[in-house]
């Protein structure tokens, strides 16, 4: 529990605390009315949900008097959007590359009306150069906590300025960690965060591996881990030492390769108009944009090709994510002249035999998911199979139990309108 400024008024505000995150604001009196509450997901600074108490009643789950919102980060896991319990954008947020922010809100239509009640990214916004949250939102910037009274963002370890780019006190181990002891991430805000003050993940699209570079004396290998959603148990198998050997803890300056390569594959039918491969090369485009390596499998690869491109990439500590979006096979469901055979159509009256949830284009063996879990090294981070009855399979296993992204799907209508 901690303490600090509540506002203009001076208020007090106490903050109760899951390790780093912040689960619950509170009034700091002696009635501690709950003001927040706040949900996270799996990285350390990706929030979710925020529960907002708006009658003063002091909960803030209740039918009336409260209000529910939902977070939009990015690949930085800065905040782009919040959006309310209908959907609809309340605020919306852009950023210069070392984090000052500009808040978008609805604007007024011409005669003085409220436009649409929802921000549009557009001119008929307000925007509000380093603008206070008007639902009190405190998240921005790589996902920080953002004091609109001092302008400063609080990254843990120390306080970081939006407007100068920069720590403003000292780095805490000193010239141990450069000659530039306020510097932000090696001056370089768009590749990479730094959620802790501590490891800096570089990707780049053309490169197999990501460059995790410690920079403090005491980065350890669970905070890596957690930041790119592998499991710090199975370390060994997905890290690479470039300096120091393979351990626990790095000292500043040492770096390590970590995964960076997705495997997609397409091997299916184009879907009405193309929409299905369109959807598929969206997918692939917005990964790249991420700075992740895809190798992209669209030719209708077999089972065979398949498995031996994800046994390539486990085995060189590359893999990162298998992205596959095509025909998938179901288990057993009826007896028919003594083989075994799956009762749905596809592409019209044609059918064809199924092992249990595989992936493959008919005629094709078939890759299943016991024959990937077999060859996997270690959990990966991204597993997004759109193919029919993916989602009843085991494919979860192949997945790191803190998971980035993992997105099965049950039938052949795949939505192909957003990615």
């Amino acid at each position: 529990m901690g303490a600090g400024a509540g506002g203009a008024t001076g208020a007090a505000t106490d903050y109760f605390y899951d390790g780093w995150r912040v689960l619950e604001e509170r009034d700091g009196t002696t009635t501690a009315t709950i003001r927040r509450q706040f949900v996270y997901g799996n990285y350390l600074d990706e929030a979710l949900v925020m529960d907002v108490d708006t009658d003063s009643d002091g909960s803030c789950v209740d039918s009336g008097g409260s209000a529910r919102y939902f977070y939009h980060q990015n690949t930085l896991y800065s905040v782009c959007a919040v959006t309310d319990s209908t959907g609809k954008i309340v605020e919306g947020y852009e950023y210069d590359p070392y984090g000052r922010h500009i808040l978008l809100r609805d604007g007024p239509n011409a005669t003085g009306g409220d436009q649409d009640t929802a921000v549009n990214f557009n001119s008929t916004d307000i925007r509000l150069a380093m603008g206070a949250s008007a639902i009190g939102n405190p998240y921005t910037f790589t996902g920080q906590r953002f004091d609109p009274e001092t302008g400063l963002q609080y990254s843990k370890e120390r306080y970081y300025s939006c407007t100068q780019g920069r720590f403003i006190s000292r780095d805490p181990i000193g010239y141990e960690g450069g000659t530039n002891v306020y510097c932000y991430v090696h001056n370089d805000p768009i590749d990479a965060t730094d959620p802790m003050g501590l490891w800096k993940v570089t990707r780049h699209t053309k490169d197999y591996y990501a460059v995790a570079e410690a920079t403090k004396d005491c980065d350890k290998v669970k905070d890596l881990a957690d930041m790119i959603h592998l499991d710090v148990k199975e370390y060994e198998k997905w890290l690479t030492p470039l300096s120091g050997g393979l351990k626990d803890e790095y000292k500043k300056g040492e770096t390590v390769l970590v995964p960076n390569t997705i495997y997609a594959a397409f091997n299916g039918h184009y879907g009405i108009a193309g929409r299905f491969v369109s959807h598929y090369n969206a997918r692939v485009a917005s990964y790249r944009i991420q700075g992740y390596k895809v190798y992209n499998d669209n030719g209708r690869p077999s089972s065979m090709a398949m498995k031996g491109m994800l046994a390539s990439y486990w085995n060189g500590k590359s893999l990162y994510g298998f992205y596959y979006m095509g025909h998938g096979g179901t288990r057993v469901v009826i007896d028919k002249a003594g083989k075994p055979y799956a009762s749905h159509t596809i592409a019209g009256s044609v059918r064809w035999w199924f092992k249990p949830s595989q992936l493959h284009d008919p005629g094709d063996p078939g890759l299943s998911d016991s024959e990937v879990i077999a060859i996997k090294a270690y959990g990966i981070a991204i597993v997004k199979i759109w193919a029919c009855f993916s989602a009843e399979g085991q494919w979860r296993q192949v997945g790191s139990p803190n998971a980035l992204d993992i997105d099965l799907k049950k039938g052949v209508y795949i939505p192909v309108v957003s990615t």
